[in-house]
C-alpha cells in the first residue's frame, strides 16, 4: 500500500481494495460488501471516504 499524499489511510485502504478486487466483481461492489471485506461497521463512514476519492 503506497499512500497518496492527499488521501487519508482509510481512503487509501478503500481505494486499494477497489483496485485489487476490481476483476473479482461482476458488478460494482455495494457499500455493505466493501464494509464487510474491510471489517468496517459503518456504511456512512465508508461512503464519506469513497466520496472523497471522486475528483
Amino acid at each position: 500500500m503506497k499512500l497518496t499524499p492527499t488521501l487519508t489511510r482509510k481512503q487509501q485502504e478503500a481505494l486499494d481494495f477497489l483496485i485489487t478486487q476490481n476483476d473479482s466483481f461482476p458488478h460494482p461492489p455495494t457499500l455493505d460488501g466493501i464494509c464487510l471485506a474491510m471489517g468496517l461497521k459503518s456504511r456512512g463512514f465508508l461512503h464519506k471516504h469513497i466520496q472523497a476519492l471522486q475528483p
